[in-house]
Protein backbone atom coordinates (compact mmCIF):
# COMPACT_ATOMS: atom_id res chain seq x y z
CA UNK A 1 0.00 0.00 0.00
CA UNK A 2 2.87 2.37 0.80
CA UNK A 3 5.35 0.83 -1.64
CA UNK A 4 6.03 4.09 -3.48
CA UNK A 5 6.58 5.93 -0.21
CA UNK A 6 9.02 3.34 1.13
CA UNK A 7 10.90 3.37 -2.16
CA UNK A 8 11.11 7.17 -2.13
CA UNK A 9 12.38 7.02 1.46
CA UNK A 10 15.01 4.48 0.44
CA UNK A 11 16.21 6.78 -2.33
CA UNK A 12 16.39 9.71 0.07
CA UNK A 13 17.95 8.02 3.10
CA UNK A 14 19.94 5.35 1.17
CA UNK A 15 20.16 1.66 2.19
CA UNK A 16 21.50 0.35 5.53
CA UNK A 17 20.83 3.72 7.19
CA UNK A 18 20.18 2.96 10.86
CA UNK A 19 18.30 6.26 11.29
CA UNK A 20 15.59 5.57 8.71
CA UNK A 21 13.29 3.38 10.79
CA UNK A 22 13.93 5.55 13.83
CA UNK A 23 12.60 8.53 11.88
CA UNK A 24 9.60 6.52 10.67
CA UNK A 25 8.80 5.45 14.23
CA UNK A 26 9.29 9.02 15.50
CA UNK A 27 6.51 10.22 13.20
CA UNK A 28 4.22 7.25 13.79
CA UNK A 29 4.47 5.74 10.33
CA UNK A 30 6.11 5.95 6.94
CA UNK A 31 3.52 8.23 5.35
CA UNK A 32 3.73 10.83 8.12
CA UNK A 33 7.53 10.63 8.12
CA UNK A 34 7.72 11.11 4.34
CA UNK A 35 5.36 14.09 4.51
CA UNK A 36 7.45 15.68 7.26
CA UNK A 37 10.61 15.20 5.19
CA UNK A 38 8.96 16.50 2.03
CA UNK A 39 7.55 19.57 3.80
CA UNK A 40 10.91 20.28 5.50
CA UNK A 41 9.44 19.83 8.96
CA UNK A 42 11.82 16.98 9.81
CA UNK A 43 14.98 18.22 11.51
CA UNK A 44 16.57 14.77 11.74
CA UNK A 45 18.14 14.69 8.27
CA UNK A 46 21.70 15.35 7.16
CA UNK A 47 22.34 18.04 4.52
CA UNK A 48 22.81 15.35 1.86
CA UNK A 49 19.51 13.73 2.79
CA UNK A 50 17.76 17.09 2.61
CA UNK A 51 19.16 17.65 -0.88
CA UNK A 52 18.02 14.23 -2.08
CA UNK A 53 14.55 14.82 -0.62
CA UNK A 54 14.32 18.02 -2.66
CA UNK A 55 15.63 16.39 -5.83
CA UNK A 56 13.87 13.00 -5.96
CA UNK A 57 10.36 13.12 -7.39
CA UNK A 58 7.54 10.69 -8.09
CA UNK A 59 8.78 10.20 -11.64
CA UNK A 60 12.08 8.90 -10.28
CA UNK A 61 10.29 6.41 -8.06
CA UNK A 62 8.01 5.31 -10.88
CA UNK A 63 11.02 4.80 -13.16
CA UNK A 64 12.49 2.34 -10.67
CA UNK A 65 9.16 0.52 -10.34
CA UNK A 66 8.82 0.25 -14.12
CA UNK A 67 12.37 -1.06 -14.47
CA UNK A 68 11.71 -3.69 -11.81
CA UNK A 69 8.50 -4.81 -13.48
CA UNK A 70 10.27 -5.09 -16.84
CA UNK A 71 12.99 -7.30 -15.35
CA UNK A 72 10.98 -9.58 -13.09
CA UNK A 73 12.09 -7.89 -9.87
CA UNK A 74 9.55 -7.76 -7.07
CA UNK A 75 9.70 -4.89 -4.59
CA UNK A 76 9.02 -5.97 -0.98
CA UNK A 77 8.79 -3.37 1.78
CA UNK A 78 9.30 -3.98 5.47
CA UNK A 79 5.59 -3.66 6.18
CA UNK A 80 4.58 -6.24 3.54
CA UNK A 81 3.39 -9.65 4.70
CA UNK A 82 5.89 -11.32 2.35
CA UNK A 83 8.85 -9.59 4.02
CA UNK A 84 11.14 -12.18 5.68
CA UNK A 85 10.12 -12.62 9.30
CA UNK A 86 13.64 -13.40 10.51
CA UNK A 87 15.09 -10.39 8.74
CA UNK A 88 12.55 -8.05 10.31
CA UNK A 89 13.98 -8.98 13.73
CA UNK A 90 17.52 -7.73 13.14
CA UNK A 91 19.04 -4.38 13.95
CA UNK A 92 18.72 -2.07 10.93
CA UNK A 93 16.67 -4.37 8.69
CA UNK A 94 16.41 -3.30 5.04
CA UNK A 95 13.32 -1.17 4.49
CA UNK A 96 13.01 -2.41 0.90
CA UNK A 97 14.09 -5.65 -0.76
CA UNK A 98 14.41 -6.23 -4.50
CA UNK A 99 13.71 -9.89 -5.21
CA UNK A 100 14.08 -12.05 -8.31
CA UNK A 101 12.60 -15.54 -8.15
CA UNK A 102 10.29 -16.95 -5.49
CA UNK A 103 9.63 -14.50 -2.66
CA UNK A 104 8.41 -17.45 -0.57
CA UNK A 105 12.00 -18.74 -0.42
CA UNK A 106 12.78 -15.86 1.96
CA UNK A 107 10.45 -17.36 4.57
CA UNK A 108 11.45 -21.02 4.37
CA UNK A 109 10.78 -23.09 7.50
CA UNK A 110 14.45 -23.78 8.31
CA UNK A 111 17.27 -21.74 6.82
CA UNK A 112 21.04 -21.88 7.21
CA UNK A 113 23.51 -19.23 6.06
CA UNK A 114 26.73 -20.73 4.69
CA UNK A 115 29.83 -18.62 4.10
CA UNK A 116 33.49 -19.17 3.43
CA UNK A 117 36.52 -18.28 1.40
CA UNK A 118 36.50 -17.95 -2.38
CA UNK A 119 39.59 -20.18 -2.53
CA UNK A 120 38.84 -23.08 -0.20
CA UNK A 121 41.01 -26.06 0.52
CA UNK A 122 39.90 -29.42 -0.85
CA UNK A 123 38.95 -30.34 2.74
CA UNK A 124 36.65 -27.31 3.13
CA UNK A 125 35.07 -27.63 -0.32
CA UNK A 126 34.34 -31.31 0.26
CA UNK A 127 32.95 -30.69 3.73
CA UNK A 128 30.72 -27.87 2.50
CA UNK A 129 29.32 -30.00 -0.30
CA UNK A 130 28.63 -33.03 1.88
CA UNK A 131 27.22 -31.20 4.90
CA UNK A 132 25.04 -28.84 2.86
CA UNK A 133 23.76 -31.76 0.76
CA UNK A 134 22.79 -33.71 3.87
CA UNK A 135 21.02 -30.67 5.34
CA UNK A 136 19.24 -29.97 2.05
CA UNK A 137 17.93 -33.55 2.13
CA UNK A 138 16.21 -32.52 5.39
CA UNK A 139 14.62 -29.52 3.63
CA UNK A 140 17.00 -26.95 5.12
CA UNK A 141 17.25 -23.98 2.76
CA UNK A 142 20.64 -22.37 2.15
CA UNK A 143 21.48 -18.65 2.12
CA UNK A 144 24.81 -17.41 0.81
CA UNK A 145 26.49 -14.62 -1.13
CA UNK A 146 26.84 -16.09 -4.64
CA UNK A 147 30.64 -15.82 -4.57
CA UNK A 148 32.97 -18.44 -5.96
CA UNK A 149 34.27 -21.14 -3.62
CA UNK A 150 32.25 -22.05 -0.53
CA UNK A 151 29.23 -19.90 -1.46
CA UNK A 152 28.90 -21.65 -4.81
CA UNK A 153 29.32 -25.09 -3.24
CA UNK A 154 26.54 -24.34 -0.75
CA UNK A 155 24.15 -22.98 -3.39
CA UNK A 156 24.87 -25.93 -5.69
CA UNK A 157 24.20 -28.46 -2.92
CA UNK A 158 20.76 -26.94 -2.41
CA UNK A 159 20.07 -26.89 -6.15
CA UNK A 160 21.10 -30.53 -6.49
CA UNK A 161 18.64 -31.51 -3.77
CA UNK A 162 15.69 -29.45 -4.95
CA UNK A 163 15.65 -27.16 -1.92
CA UNK A 164 15.31 -23.35 -2.19
CA UNK A 165 18.49 -21.36 -1.93
CA UNK A 166 18.82 -17.59 -1.57
CA UNK A 167 21.63 -15.50 -3.00
CA UNK A 168 22.20 -12.12 -1.37
CA UNK A 169 23.83 -9.60 -3.70
CA UNK A 170 26.39 -6.94 -2.92
CA UNK A 171 25.09 -4.84 -5.80
CA UNK A 172 21.83 -4.15 -7.63
CA UNK A 173 19.90 -6.99 -9.26
CA UNK A 174 20.69 -5.77 -12.76
CA UNK A 175 24.45 -5.79 -12.25
CA UNK A 176 26.18 -8.98 -13.42
CA UNK A 177 28.34 -9.57 -10.38
CA UNK A 178 29.93 -11.86 -9.61
CA UNK A 179 30.06 -12.72 -13.31
CA UNK A 180 31.72 -16.09 -12.61
CA UNK A 181 28.60 -17.36 -10.83
CA UNK A 182 25.99 -15.95 -13.21
CA UNK A 183 24.97 -19.49 -14.16
CA UNK A 184 24.24 -20.36 -10.52
CA UNK A 185 22.28 -17.15 -10.12
CA UNK A 186 20.11 -18.08 -13.11
CA UNK A 187 19.53 -21.59 -11.73
CA UNK A 188 18.51 -20.22 -8.34
CA UNK A 189 15.87 -17.98 -9.92
CA UNK A 190 14.58 -20.75 -12.20
CA UNK A 191 14.36 -23.42 -9.50
CA UNK A 192 12.23 -21.81 -6.79
CA UNK A 193 14.94 -19.90 -4.97
CA UNK A 194 15.53 -16.17 -4.81
CA UNK A 195 18.18 -13.55 -5.49
CA UNK A 196 17.81 -10.50 -3.28
CA UNK A 197 19.34 -7.06 -2.76
CA UNK A 198 18.52 -3.98 -0.71
CA UNK A 199 20.14 -1.79 -3.36
CA UNK A 200 18.47 -0.12 -6.33
CA UNK A 201 18.63 -2.41 -9.38
CA UNK A 202 21.47 -0.61 -11.16
CA UNK A 203 23.65 0.06 -8.11
CA UNK A 204 27.25 -0.82 -8.95
CA UNK A 205 29.58 -2.85 -6.75
CA UNK A 206 31.14 -0.95 -3.84
CA UNK A 207 33.61 -2.91 -1.68
CA UNK A 208 32.68 -0.83 1.37
CA UNK A 209 29.10 -2.12 1.19
CA UNK A 210 29.75 -5.84 1.62
CA UNK A 211 29.92 -5.79 5.42
CA UNK A 212 26.41 -4.29 5.39
CA UNK A 213 25.25 -6.93 2.90
CA UNK A 214 26.47 -9.66 5.24
CA UNK A 215 23.97 -8.68 7.94
CA UNK A 216 21.25 -9.74 5.47
CA UNK A 217 22.86 -13.13 4.83
CA UNK A 218 22.90 -13.98 8.54
CA UNK A 219 19.62 -12.16 9.16
CA UNK A 220 17.72 -14.39 6.74
CA UNK A 221 18.82 -17.56 8.54
CA UNK A 222 18.26 -19.39 11.80
CA UNK A 223 21.99 -20.06 11.99
CA UNK A 224 25.25 -19.34 10.17
CA UNK A 225 27.86 -21.93 9.20
CA UNK A 226 31.38 -20.57 8.62
CA UNK A 227 33.26 -23.20 6.63
CA UNK A 228 36.72 -21.74 6.10
CA UNK A 229 37.91 -18.15 6.18
CA UNK A 230 41.11 -16.12 6.65
CA UNK A 231 41.33 -13.54 9.41
CA UNK A 232 40.58 -10.62 7.08
CA UNK A 233 37.37 -11.82 5.49
CA UNK A 234 33.77 -10.82 4.93
CA UNK A 235 32.86 -14.11 6.56
CA UNK A 236 34.03 -12.65 9.86
CA UNK A 237 31.46 -9.86 9.52
CA UNK A 238 28.73 -12.38 8.74
CA UNK A 239 29.64 -14.40 11.83
CA UNK A 240 29.72 -11.26 13.99
CA UNK A 241 26.30 -10.25 12.66
CA UNK A 242 24.94 -13.71 13.48
CA UNK A 243 26.14 -13.40 17.07
CA UNK A 244 24.62 -9.91 17.44
CA UNK A 245 21.37 -11.18 15.94
CA UNK A 246 21.26 -13.98 18.54
CA UNK A 247 21.41 -16.67 15.87
CA UNK A 248 23.25 -19.99 16.06
CA UNK A 249 26.88 -19.93 14.90
CA UNK A 250 28.58 -23.05 13.55
CA UNK A 251 32.19 -23.40 12.39
CA UNK A 252 34.10 -26.14 10.59
CA UNK A 253 37.22 -27.03 12.63
CA UNK A 254 40.42 -26.13 10.71
CA UNK A 255 42.26 -28.83 8.83
CA UNK A 256 45.44 -27.06 9.92
CA UNK A 257 45.48 -24.75 12.94
CA UNK A 258 48.46 -22.88 11.46
CA UNK A 259 46.87 -22.22 8.07
CA UNK A 260 46.05 -18.58 7.37
CA UNK A 261 43.06 -19.81 5.37
CA UNK A 262 41.51 -20.98 8.66
CA UNK A 263 42.58 -18.17 10.97
CA UNK A 264 39.25 -16.37 10.72
CA UNK A 265 37.37 -19.36 12.12
CA UNK A 266 39.47 -20.04 15.21
CA UNK A 267 38.40 -17.01 17.31
CA UNK A 268 34.72 -17.97 16.99
CA UNK A 269 35.44 -21.55 18.02
CA UNK A 270 37.35 -20.27 21.05
CA UNK A 271 34.40 -18.04 21.96
CA UNK A 272 31.88 -20.86 21.90
CA UNK A 273 30.70 -21.39 18.33
CA UNK A 274 29.50 -24.94 17.72
CA UNK A 275 32.21 -27.03 16.02
CA UNK A 276 30.85 -28.95 13.04
CA UNK A 277 32.21 -32.45 12.53
CA UNK A 278 29.21 -33.40 10.40
CA UNK A 279 25.69 -32.34 9.54
CA UNK A 280 24.44 -33.84 12.81
CA UNK A 281 26.02 -30.95 14.74
CA UNK A 282 24.00 -28.40 12.79
CA UNK A 283 20.88 -30.60 12.99
CA UNK A 284 21.26 -30.71 16.78
CA UNK A 285 21.70 -26.95 16.90
CA UNK A 286 18.58 -26.34 14.83
CA UNK A 287 16.60 -29.49 15.72
CA UNK A 288 13.68 -27.62 17.23
CA UNK A 289 13.35 -25.84 13.89
CA UNK A 290 13.58 -29.04 11.86
CA UNK A 291 11.62 -31.47 14.02
CA UNK A 292 9.59 -29.16 16.25
CA UNK A 293 9.82 -28.99 20.02
CA UNK A 294 11.79 -31.88 21.51
CA UNK A 295 10.97 -33.13 25.02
Amino acid sequence: MNKEIWLWLLMVMLPHNERTLWIVESYGGVKAAAEAIRDKRCTLLTPDEVQRAERIRSRDVNAVISECMANGIEIITIEDEAYPKLLREIYTPPIVLFVQGAVSALNHNVTLAVVGTRRPSAYAAGAANRICSELAALNVAIVSGLAAGIDSAAHQAALNNGVPTVGVLGCGNLINYPAATAHIRAKIIASGGAVVSELLPRTAVDPDYFRHRNRIISGLAHGTFVVEAPEISGCRFTAEHAVKQNRELFCLPPYDVFSTNCSGVQPFLRDGATPVFGSVDIINGLKYRIFGEVE
